[in-house]
C-alpha cells in the first residue's frame, strides 16, 4: 500500500511539473500581459496545497506583472490567490494585506465569485490570528456576498461553519448551534454525509457546553456511525469521547472501551488534541472507579503531551486532574501545589485573553482605518486618471484646434491665391477686349 501511494504521488509530481513548465513556456513567450499574467499565477495555484513557498513566489511575479500595467482583474485574482498560500505558510498577517488590497477591487468590478473567496481567506487569516470578531465579520460578510454568484453548493456550509466555529471559541454556545443546524439541515438536503456530520459536531458541542446531554448524546451518536462510513477519524474520536463521557455511569466498562477506542483512532491518525482528551477521559474513569494509580498515569501522559505543544488549556485540566488524584490519596502538600499551578495557568490563560480581546479591538480599529485609506488611495487613483484624460483631452483637443487653424489658414491663402488669379485673368482679358475694340474702330469705314 505504501508503494502504491508513493507511486502515485511520484506520478502526480511529474504532471505537476508538466504542467507547470508549460505554463512557463507560455509566460515566457507571450508577449500579451494579461497572457503572462494568468499564465504564472495558474504556475503558482498548482503548489497552494503542496508548497505554498513555491506558489507565493510564482504569484508574487504574476502580481508585479498585474500591477505594472494596472490589470485590475490580475491584482485581484493574485491577491486572493497568494493570500491562500500565506494562510497555508502561516503568514496570517501577510494574507489579511493582500485581502484588503483585494476586496474593493472585487466589489468595484463585480466579481462575486473573487469577493466570495477574498473575505473567505481574510476570515481564516483572522481565526488563526486569534481576532474571532474580525473573523466573524469577515465570514458574515463572504455569505452575504454569495448572494447572485455561482459558487459550489458546499461552500456556503463550509463559511456558516466556520461562523459557528468563532461563536463557539467566545463561548456564544446557542448561536453557535443555531449556524450549525442551519449547516446541518442544507447539508441533509444536499445528501452530503460528510457535511451532516460536521453540523451535528456543531450541534452536539454546542448541546453539551449548554448542559443539554440527552440531546447531545443522539448528536454524537449519529457522528460517529457516519464518521465510519466516511472515515473521519477526527469527527469519530470526538464522538466517541463525549458518547463514552455522557454514558460513563450507565455503562462503565462500555464507556471505558468506547474512550480506549477513541485513544487508538486519535494516536493512529495524528489528532493529539483527540488523543489528548482520550487520556483525559481515561485518567477521569480511573478516579472514578478509586484506581488512582492508573489515573495518576494516564494524566501525566496528558500533561507531558500537551506541555510538548503548548496547548495550555490542557494543560491546565491535567494540572486540575492530578491535584484531584493527589486530594484522593492524602498528598495533601501536592495537591495545594497543583492547584496552585492550575490556578496560575488559569490566571494566565484569562489574562491573556482580555490582552487579546484589547489587541483584537485596536486591530479592528486599524484595520478598519486601513481599509478606509486602501478605498481613498483608490478613488484618489481614479480621480487621478480622469484628470489625466482631461489633461490629455485638452491636449488634443487644442492640438486638433491648432491643425484646424493651419488648414483653414492653407485653405484661405489658396483661396487667396485663387482669387489673385482670377482677377489678373480677369483683368488681361478686359484689356485684350479694350485693344481688339480699339483696332476695330480705327480700321471700320467712314459713314457716306
Amino acid at each position: 500500500m505504501r508503494w502504491l501511494m508513493f507511486f502515485l504521488a511520484m506520478i502526480i509530481a511529474v504532471l505537476t511539473h508538466a504542467q507547470r513548465d508549460s505554463l512557463l513556456g507560455i509566460a515566457r513567450s507571450t508577449n500579451v500581459d494579461s497572457t503572462k499574467v494568468w499564465a504564472l499565477m495558474e504556475a503558482g495555484k498548482l503548489y497552494l496545497q503542496s508548497q505554498p513557498d513555491s506558489a507565493v513566489f510564482f504569484i508574487s511575479q504574476s502580481l508585479t506583472v498585474a500591477e505594472k500595467t494596472n490589470f485590475e482583474r490580475g491584482i485581484a485574482k493574485c491577491r486572493i490567490n497568494r493570500a491562500y498560500a500565506y494562510n497555508n505558510l502561516g503568514r496570517y498577517k501577510a494574507s489579511v494585506a493582500d485581502c484588503q488590497v483585494a476586496i474593493p477591487i472585487c466589489r468595484r468590478l463585480d466579481m462575486k465569485k473573487e469577493l466570495v473567496a477574498s473575505f473567505n481567506n481574510l476570515g481564516n487569516a483572522w481565526d488563526f490570528l486569534g481576532n474571532r470578531w474580525q473573523a466573524i465579520d469577515a465570514f458574515s460578510d463572504a455569505l452575504q456576498a454569495m448572494e447572485g454568484a455561482n459558487l459550489p453548493p458546499h461552500f456556503p456550509i463550509i463559511v456558516r461553519n466556520n461562523l459557528a466555529r468563532q461563536y463557539e471559541n467566545l463561548g456564544l454556545f446557542q448561536k453557535s448551534f443555531d449556524y450549525g443546524k442551519q449547516s446541518y439541515e442544507e447539508a441533509a438536503a444536499m445528501g452530503d454525509s460528510s457535511l451532516v456530520a460536521s453540523g451535528l459536531h456543531i450541534m452536539a458541542f454546542a448541546a453539551l457546553s449548554l448542559g443539554r446531554e440527552a440531546e447531545a448524546l443522539g448528536y454524537c451518536r449519529r457522528v460517529a456511525r457516519i464518521a465510519r462510513e466516511v472515515n473521519d477519524p477526527v469527527l469519530l474520536v470526538f464522538a466517541l469521547n463525549n458518547i463514552a463521557v455522557i454514558s460513563y455511569w450507565e455503562q462503565p466498562a462500555a464507556a471505558e472501551k468506547m474512550m480506549q477506542e477513541a485513544f487508538t483512532v486519535a494516536q493512529g491518525s495524528g489528532d493529539l488534541f483527540g488523543e489528548i482528551a482520550a487520556l483525559q477521559g481515561l485518567a477521569r474513569f480511573s478516579i472514578w472507579s478509586r484506581r488512582f494509580s492508573q489515573a495518576e498515569q494516564y494524566a501525566n501522559r496528558a500533561l507531558e503531551k500537551a506541555q510538548q505543544e503548548n496547548m495550555n488549556d490542557e494543560v491546565a485540566s491535567c494540572y486540575l486532574l492530578l491535584s484531584d488524584i493527589a486530594l484522593a490519596t492524602g498528598k495533601t502538600k501536592l495537591h495545594y501545589d497543583l492547584r496552585r499551578s492550575f490556578f496560575y495557568m488559569n490566571d494566565t490563560l484569562t489574562n491573556n485573553q482580555l490582552v487579546h480581546a484589547t489587541q483584537e479591538l485596536e486591530t479592528k480599529y486599524e484595520t478598519a482605518q486601513k481599509e478606509q485609506q486602501i478605498v481613498s488611495l483608490q478613488q484618489e487613483k481614479e480621480l487621478q486618471q480622469l484628470r489625466l484624460r482631461q489633461k490629455n483631452g485638452l491636449i488634443g483637443g487644442l492640438a486638433g484646434a491648432a491643425v484646424l487653424m493651419v488648414v483653414l489658414a492653407a485653405l484661405a491663402w489658396i483661396n487667396l491665391q485663387n482669387r489673385r488669379k482670377l482677377f489678373n485673368q480677369e483683368t488681361r482679358i478686359q484689356a485684350q477686349k479694350s485693344r481688339n475694340w480699339s483696332r476695330n474702330a480705327s480700321s471700320a469705314s467712314p459713314m457716306p
